[in-house]
């Protein structure tokens, strides 16, 4: 689905206004002096819209819990989460709120990879050169070895578009990889907002250490890619926000806004805790069936600190 079908879309055309497309949008913000980006994956993004639903109070506390954010949205998890959409009230009842709040909090850009690799291509002298290096960026930002495959034969944009999308297994998480891998190249940092353990958590591990990938973008070590680039689940996201804002006002009511915040299946979810070592380590202890209970003690707890 191109940029121009998603905002043109009947079913969605009540949020288009919330979102902002293109290398210009995103040229703008920059010289706004936004320089950290956060990309939504889809599965995360369903944990805060059913947050912005339930409760626009305590959704805005956690975004704007955020240090001047700007979100990027790709259009393949735009995609993936209108996937089961109905038609226009139902994709009002779902993302509605989301949308019309988040964009309080800061700009939404929805990124294609044409407007990915205008990003990039700024930091070269020809636009032949600039594709020749995505292209090479696109095949170290993937392990899927049938699309390494495709992009052997790509020569253009379009092709590593195409050899993206042709695995709709992980498709949005894999863009999302690409788009930050050229943000990183460019000397932005970014947030990756997403749940998925083993599609991203376990991968972005596996390229903080992947040497070939860390020259691509001007990296000199696995700790400075971690430095500028981190995976933040809906727990963590939780957990830094109500960490900090704890210490600033001990009163919070954070029982009522666990009790939003988490409920249902978001309950069964493992949790990853352990120090910062531990990150660049790949273990972690993990806890499953977390009640809101043992996670206000974990909040509180000054010795824990969860990175997923």
């Amino acid at each position: 689905m191109t940029e121009s079908e998603i905002l043109t879309h009947p079913h969605w055309v009540d949020v288009t206004t919330y979102i902002k497309k293109g290398h210009d949008a995103f040229k703008r913000v920059v010289k706004a002096g936004y320089r950290h980006f956060y990309v939504l994956d889809n599965n995360e993004m369903s944990d805060l819209a059913e947050l912005a639903k339930k409760n626009s109070h305590d959704f805005l506390l956690l975004m704007r819990s955020l240090s001047k954010p700007v979100f990027i949205i790709p259009t393949m998890v735009f995609e993936e989460s209108v996937r089961n959409i109905k038609n226009q009230a139902h994709f009002n009842a779902t993302y509605f709120p989301f949308y019309s709040m988040l964009a309080t909090v800061g700009p939404i850009l929805l990124m294609s990879t044409d407007d990915n690799f205008e990003v990039y291509a700024e930091g070269f002298t020809s636009k032949i050169e600039a594709t020749d290096h995505y292209i090479e960026l696109a095949k170290v930002s993937t392990h899927n070895l049938e699309i390494k495959n495709l992009l052997k034969q790509a020569r253009t944009v379009r092709d590593v578009d195409d050899a993206y999308c042709s695995v709709l297994s992980d498709a949005g998480e894999r863009f999302a990889f690409l788009y930050i891998h050229t943000l990183l190249a460019e000397q932005f940092t970014a947030t990756f907002l997403s749940n998925e353990v083993k599609g991203v958590y376990y991968k972005w591990l596996k390229f903080s250490e992947d040497k070939q990938l860390l020259s691509k973008i001007y990296f000199k070590d696995s700790g400075s890619y971690i430095d500028a680039f981190r995976v933040i689940s809906y727990h963590k996201l939780i957990f830094n926000f109500l960490r900090e804002l704890t210490k600033n006002d001990p009163n919070f009511a954070v029982s009522a806004f666990l009790q939003n915040a988490r409920s249902g299946s978001i309950l069964q979810r493992p949790i990853r805790f352990g120090s910062e070592a531990n990150i660049r380590k790949s273990i972690a202890p993990v806890y499953e069936g977390v009640e809101n209970v043992k996670f206000n003690d974990m909040v509180g707890d000054n010795d824990i600190i969860m990175f997923y």
